[in-house]
This record gives structure tokens, sequence and C-alpha cells, in this order.
């Protein structure tokens, strides 16, 4: 075959170039304010007024200084201070609620003798006590004062204990309150006692009807046999300080033997001709056993023979022998 030549002529081809502009576009953002009302919040004030207790509430103060012994009782002092802020006692308070044991009971542990071991008995003689001195409690020369307040501490004690006695039960801190009252209740018949329910005033009979002489017999205690010394100072008109110490020479007696000081004194006419010469008659009498003793006279005592004698009082109220008559004219 004969090869055949092919001839093939070029062809240009021009693209001609296209321009495409794109138009720029603007995006505006209108800005939006937002606008967030303020709400007052009023919180209304809460006024929270703790009443102060005094003897008679379940938390009162101690007096004459007997603790009984036992861990309830380590944080009752904060109690006895006349002021105590409310943060420092309601912390006591929790403390008191937390290691009380309601299951146990009263601890015989630091009372007297004549005071019984269980509460309801305790209660007894503290009401048969509040009809005994409402009676006879000025006669005994004790303050109106003292006596109000053992009544108003035997009736908060009675309270208490019908509230743990019910028989639908009581709440742990009822339980330590009512522990409280009654320990308060015992403090003032305990400083009763020792001030002012001795043998005298009192006569041996009726310290028997207040029970303050139960289990006596096994502790005997001796009389004392010490001597009082007693010097009159004048302090101003219508008033004598006595200086009350210990005859030197005189037999010296132990603690609980010489336990107080009974003062018997009167006020007379100097004109007078005859005076007794036994202080058991004179009409007033204190149971101090201060060193300084200071009575304030009354009215029109100036210019009168101020005669005085004491002696020591064991503590069962056993009697020493009197000190000598000591007068003076009041200035």
């Amino acid at each position: 075959m004969t090869p055949v030549e092919a001839t093939v002529t070029p062809v240009e081809a021009t693209v001609t170039p296209v321009e495409a502009t794109v138009t720029p576009v603007e995006a505006t953002v209108t800005p939006v304010e937002a606008t967030v009302t303020p709400v007052e919040a009023t919180v209304t004030p809460v006024e929270a007024t703790v009443t102060p207790v005094e003897p008679s509430a379940a938390l009162g103060i101690k007096k004459s200084g007997h603790w009984p012994k036992g861990r309830n009782n380590m944080f009752l002092g904060i109690f006895d201070m006349p002021v105590f802020d409310y943060t420092a006692s309601l912390l006591t308070r929790v403390l008191m609620i937390s290691m009380a044991s309601p299951d146990t009971p009263p601890s015989p542990h630091g009372y007297p003798r004549w005071m019984p071991n269980s509460r309801t008995e305790q209660l007894a003689l503290g009401r048969k006590w509040s009809t005994i001195l409402a009676i006879k409690g000025s006669a005994w020369l004790i303050p109106t004062a003292e006596t109000d307040k053992h009544e108003a501490r035997t009736n908060i004690a009675g309270a208490a204990l019908a509230i743990t006695t019910d028989p639908n039960g009581c709440t742990r801190s009822q339980t330590t309150a009512c522990k409280v009252a009654f320990f308060n209740m015992r403090e003032q018949m305990m400083f009763l006692k020792d001030r002012y329910l001795l043998v005298p005033p009192l006569t041996e009979a009726e310290a028997e009807e207040m029970g303050v002489t139960r289990n006596h017999a096994h502790a005997a205690v001796p009389n004392p046999r010490g001597i009082l010394q007693i010097v009159v100072l004048h302090t101003g008109p219508g008033q004598v300080r006595l200086l009350v110490t210990h005859l030197p020479g005189s037999p010296v007696d132990r603690d609980g033997v010489a336990d107080t000081r009974e003062i018997h004194w009167e006020l007379v006419d100097p004109n007078g001709t005859v005076f007794s010469i036994d202080p058991e008659e004179f009409n007033h009498t204190i149971i101090n056993k201060n060193k300084y003793i200071t009575i304030n006279l009354p009215p029109g005592s100036i210019g009168k023979l101020f005669r005085v004698a004491g002696r020591y009082l064991n503590a069962h109220g056993g009697q020493g022998p009197w000190s000598s008559i000591v007068e003076a004219i009041v200035s």
C-alpha cells in the first residue's frame, strides 16, 4: 500500500478573557440593648429576745458553794455570773445537753446528810419548807428575798419534774433542765440551812420538823470550847461595827467545831438600874462568821446603851460558852 501524507493546518484559538466583578455587600448588624430591671430584695429583720432567767428559770445561779460531784455539773459555774453573753450561755447549754445522760439517776454525792437522795423526796421537803417558812421565816430572821427565792426554785423544780415524768416522754433538753432546776433548789436549801436554820434560833423540835437533823447521831461533833472576844467600834450616827475575834488564851477548836458565830445584842436605857446578865435574853440575834459585823441601829438609838455578847456554834448548832458582855453608848 502506498503511504499517503496528510497535512493538518494548525488553528490558533484565541480565548477572550472575561472579567468578573463581584460587588461587595455590606452587612450591618443593628446592636440590641438589653436592659435588666434591678430587683430590690428586702429582708425583714427578726428580733430574737432572750428572756433573762434569775433563780426562777431552769438555768439559775449558785450561791452557797455546794457543788455536787459528777461530769454533768462541770459547766454550771457560768450561770453564777450576774451578766453573761448569749453566745457563751448557748454554747454551755449545748455542751451540757450533749454530755447529760437521761438514764442516769441523780447522784447522791455532795448532798448533806439531811437531804433526801430521790428527787420526789427532795421536792416534798422543799414544799414543806415553803409552808413552814411562810409562817416562821421572819421569826427566824430569814430575809423575805431568800424565802421567795426558795419558793420560786421549788416551783420550778416541781414543774420540771412533772415534765420528765410525763408518760408521753420528754426531750433531752427537758431532762437536763430538770437536773439543773433541782440543783438550784438544793443549793438554796443548803444556803438557808447553813445560814439561818441553826439551833438556835430554831429549837431542836423545829429543826426536826424542817428535817435538818437527819442522821446526825452517827456523826456527833463536840460543842465548841473557844471563847469570842468582841470590840464595839463606832462607824457613824446610829451605827456600830463589831470586831469579832478569838479570845487569846481560850481553847482553839478545829474546823466544824467552831463553825460559825452567834451574836446577841440589845439597846437599853443607860439610866436603868438592872441589866440582864444572860445574853439569851437579848432581843436581837445575828448568825455570822465574819470578822467585822456592821449593825444599823433603829431610829432613836443615839444616847442608848448598846450591849452585845457572842459565842461559837458548831456545824450542828452546838453552842460554846458566852463571851463577856460588852457595852457602849451609841453616838
